[in-house]
């Protein structure tokens, strides 16, 4: 395309914010921004997981067709399986804290569970 993100609000009017948010929304699966974003799954387009889909049945099928006689078939490896997020340790990630009204801190809005009745009262829906 030719453009460079250096002319982003630049003064001129080569590239804006909306040029900017329209380029990503309509990047292609095969460019480097989803490549980048989305590491090995980016190569698998829908067909390739109807595909994969259409394997694990088959196996499966033939499993079954088999009387189940040794072991159940495994499904096909898809790039996004066995990967999930996690802190370290098994510990949930920090929450930062502060007060989120102050221009210069970072925090959290908190609450406290309330019973429903309570809620139902205070909101004066009880009978």
């Amino acid at each position: 395309m030719g453009l460079r993100l250096r002319w982003l609000c630049d003064g001129t009017d080569r590239l804006n914010w909306r040029d900017l948010l329209v380029i990503v929304r309509q990047c292609g699966h095969d460019s480097a921004l989803v490549r980048h974003s989305m590491g090995d799954a980016a190569s698998w387009s829908v067909d390739t997981h109807i595909l994969a889909g259409l394997l694990d049945g088959v196996n499966g099928l033939l499993w079954q067709g088999s009387g189940g006689k040794g072991g159940k078939p495994k499904p096909m490896q898809r790039p996004t399986m066995g990967k999930t997020a996690q802190a370290p340790e098994g510990k949930p990630a920090p929450v930062p804290e502060g007060d989120p009204f102050k221009d210069d801190e970072s925090g959290v809005f908190r609450g406290e569970m309330t019973p429903l009745g309570e809620l139902n009262e205070w909101l004066g829906w009880v009978d």
